[in-house]
């Protein structure tokens, strides 16, 4: 107040006088004599006791989540909108990627471990999503400390504050046992079929619940003189 003559939504918690507390914000000013001298000290006082309530337990709410959040195997993060540099991880970044927590909220972090060959794709459409203030789903790979590929699903979110974007948010997840579990059916459904079409002998074919040819072998193409082209896609 002496320096500099007022004072704005100073906040402060006051006990009462049967002994409860509450919260007031108070603003004041000093008024002054024609000399400059001050004469006394005038303001009002807002009772902000239930403004203070919900700020605590949308507090209390948020920090829930993030526990139960990080809990997880779930990296949960949060970066510069304007940077795209990371301000919080989760604690399962260090396990994720094997790079401590310190390392991840370096600039530059994320191109430097978004795998070479995903990395230009990934970051136009990242930054396409985030220009537009739309949220993205997308899988790429990621590079571990010890150089293993680690495939990522994440999702990006654009978190407004006052109707302006000011920062970028989301969820990674290891998703590297789906990607080699399709890898491991897709190797073995094509041995499938390169076996079924060795065979010449025996009529081998695949029908849909309709009827419909949906595989249809070398064997059947000499038994019946339909060829493949001719009967995929036929009634039976």
């Amino acid at each position: 107040m002496d320096q500099h003559g007022f004072v704005a939504n100073f906040e402060s918690e006051v006990r009462k006088a049967d002994g409860s507390t509450v919260w007031i914000a108070e603003f004041a000013r000093v008024v002054r004599g024609i000399n400059g001298e001050a004469l006394y000290y005038e303001g009002t006082v807002i009772d902000i006791t239930q403004r203070k309530l919900a700020e605590a337990a949308v507090k209390r709410s948020e920090e829930k989540f993030r526990r139960l959040v990080e809990m997880t195997n779930v990296v949960p993060w949060e970066a510069n909108f304007a940077t795209g540099c990371f301000t919080y991880v989760g604690p399962q970044a260090e396990k994720y990627l094997r790079y401590p927590i310190e390392e991840w909220l370096k600039p530059g972090f994320w191109e430097k471990h978004v795998h070479p060959e995903d990395r230009t794709w990934v970051e136009i459409v990242r930054s396409e999503a985030i220009d537009k203030r739309q949220s993205l789903e997308c899988e790429y790979r990621m590079i571990r400390s010890d150089k293993q590929v680690v495939w990522t699903r994440e999702i990006v979110s654009v978190l407004p504050d006052d109707d302006e974007p000011s920062k970028i948010a989301g969820f990674m997840l290891d998703v590297s046992y789906r990607k080699e579990a399709e890898e491991s059916l897709r190797v073995s459904e094509e041995r499938f079929r390169l076996l079924v079409n060795s065979v010449k002998d025996y009529s081998v074919f695949m029908l849909d619940p309709d009827g419909n040819v949906l595989t249809w072998n070398a064997g059947a193409e000499r038994i019946t003189g339909y060829t493949a082209d001719e009967i995929i896609g036929k009634h039976l």
